[in-house]
């Protein structure tokens, strides 16, 4: 984040308000798309009922479950078909994407 001084400054994501924080996953979704795969990256994360959402870095995925740890560090599991299509899309984008690289 620039500062009016010009002078770049780092703060943690956590310290935003959820809306705040939802704006700026969104903002790195779109900016990063062409990321390489086997870098982790926080991301806004959706669940199919479309209700539920945390901001997260994927961690791993075994079977149909999925782990990913939230800002403040603790990990979270799902099962990868309650995810929405696209974060369903974006795991198996990744897995594909270490098995290749074994």
């Amino acid at each position: 984040m620039e500062k009016a001084d010009g002078k770049q400054t780092n703060f943690e994501l956590s310290f935003l308000r959820v809306g705040d924080q939802e704006y700026v996953c969104s903002w790195l979704e779109s900016a990063y798309s062409d990321q390489e795969l086997s870098t982790p990256m926080i991301r806004l994360w959706r669940f199919a009922d479309g209700e539920e959402k945390i901001i997260a870095k994927f961690v791993s995925a075994w079977g149909y479950t999925v782990s990913l740890q939230r800002l403040n560090g603790t990990i979270m599991r799902a099962e990868l078909s309650k995810l929405s299509s696209k974060d369903q899309e974006y795991v198996n984008q990744r897995l594909a994407a270490e098995k290749k690289s074994e």
